[in-house]
């Protein structure tokens, strides 16, 4: 999943290359959203963007999220709970990237 992570950091560069107002917007959007606490606290926000990014079908955004949300504290268990949210939710294909989850917070 590192891979998927330099993937992703990766893509941002070149967008920040490309596109750097819209891409800076985008990034201060998320980092006004995960980056803070609020009502929700950082690590559950981090979660619920994982379990997000498995509805989504997006790799990256998982490698993405679970970096982030160990980062804020999450355990292994406390995100896989939250990302079979996602599966209840969105049913077998999401189930299908559970597998980037396990293979993200091992």
């Amino acid at each position: 999943m590192k891979e998927k992570l330099n993937e992703f950091f990766d893509t941002v560069s070149k967008c920040t290359e490309h596109l750097p107002e819209q891409t800076d917007s985008f990034l201060n959007l998320a980092k006004n959203i995960v980056g803070k606490e609020g009502n929700l606290d950082k690590k559950t926000k981090r979660i619920i963007a994982l379990a997000l990014a498995v509805s989504s079908g997006c790799e990256r955004c998982i490698a993405y999220h679970v970096d982030g949300a160990f980062k804020e504290g999450a355990t292994k268990e406390e995100m896989l709970e939250g990302a079979f949210v996602a599966v209840l939710m969105s049913g077998g294909p999401a189930l299908a990237y559970m597998k980037f989850v396990l293979d993200a917070v091992e």
